[in-house]
């Protein structure tokens, strides 16, 4: 079984100077599978970089390069272990159980 895992972001923390980088992003990764969702949330605090490296937040703050600096961040062995326990969650939802109790 194989979910499909959508990451996103529910908002951000910036600076309201200069080219406002984001320091803080409030993210969540998550998995669907046969009409079961699971999620995980966090929220992960930003390297910042140097005043000649940032881009504008205006014009940065996409989507897209949200997630990839979230992703960057927590790093690939992280991003995994976060997919492969919402699999697992998933899995547990899929699965058929029975209670047997002590007579």
């Amino acid at each position: 079984m194989a979910g499909t895992f959508t990451w996103s972001y529910r908002g951000y923390q910036a600076e309201n100077a200069g080219k406002q980088y984001i320091k803080k992003v409030e993210y969540q990764c998550i998995g669907e599978e046969g009409g079961f969702k699971q999620t995980h949330k966090g929220i992960l605090i930003l390297d910042r970089p140097s005043d000649s490296d940032m881009v504008d937040r205006s014009t940065w703050a996409t989507d897209a390069n949200i997630i990839a600096a979230v992703k960057a961040k927590l790093g690939a062995t992280k991003v995994a272990e976060i997919e492969a326990d919402q699999q697992e969650r998933l899995d547990d939802c899929l699965t058929s159980f029975t209670w047997h109790y002590k007579s």
